[in-house]
């Protein structure tokens, strides 16, 4: 699944990339390494969609981030396509690594 590094400089949402579920629910985490900036928060949205739908939908958010630090949010009722989606505000850039999900049927 994700597993992944991303250095975020934008103040527009990005996404990763999408995978497809592995359970009805799951343990989402991400590793903030640095977060630099005057007062930044990183948002983490949560999003799903069925391969059939046209865009993907929040399912759910971290609370905002302000520290390095891993962060966790346990999400159900998943549809089929799963991807993290990061906005940083108030800051200069972030360095974040997505954890695997910890998958729950």
């Amino acid at each position: 699944m994700f597993t992944t590094e991303l250095l975020l400089k934008s103040s527009a949402a990005v996404p990763t990339l999408s995978d497809p579920r592995g359970g009805s629910g799951a343990v989402f985490a991400v590793d903030i390494r640095i977060l630099e900036g005057s007062f930044p928060v990183l948002a983490v949205d949560v999003e799903h969609k069925n391969k059939e739908d046209t865009s993907y939908v929040v399912v759910a958010s971290f609370e905002a981030i302000t520290l390095p630090g891993v962060a966790q949010k346990y999400v159900s009722d998943l549809k089929e396509e799963v991807r993290l989606s990061f906005t940083l505000s108030a800051g200069k850039w972030a360095r974040i690594a997505v954890l695997a999900p910890q998958w729950v049927d």
